[in-house]
């Protein structure tokens, strides 16, 4: 199982941000299923993605990824983002961190640092 194929294994269940060859917008949504290589034809690994507002499923082939992201909403944000961004939101709420290494636009104040904290997606959570 190659590295790209575990991230795709891992990611379902998740929402996912997928980079494709050929297209300049990621493709966002819920990653629903995984296809292993050997039950999928041509023999290739596969996700399903659902998009909100579309009514059919995405399948994304291994071969054409880019790069896979797993994302989380963030209540800070009021978006999307990966577990890097998430973890760096959580160390300010923790005060392990000064706001300064938030993402641009984020004006931190308590009422953010309570609906981080209050997230199930916090680290501590």
């Amino acid at each position: 199982m190659t590295t790209l194929q575990k991230e795709m294994l891992n990611a379902v269940g998740h929402n996912v941000e997928v980079h494709t060859k050929g297209t300049g917008k990621p493709v966002c949504g819920v990653c629903t299923n995984y296809t292993q290589p050997a039950d999928n034809d041509p023999e290739v690994a596969a996700i399903d993605v659902k998009v909100e507002g579309y009514e059919g499923i995405i399948e994304i082939t291994e071969a054409d990824i880019v790069n896979l992201r797993v994302t989380v909403l963030c209540p800070v944000v009021g978006s999307q983002v990966d577990g890097s961004t998430c973890c760096t939101i959580c160390a300010v709420a923790d005060r392990e961190a000064k706001p300064v290494v938030l993402p641009e636009g984020v004006k931190w104040d308590a009422e953010l640092q309570a609906k981080c904290l209050a997230c199930k997606y916090h680290t501590e959570n």
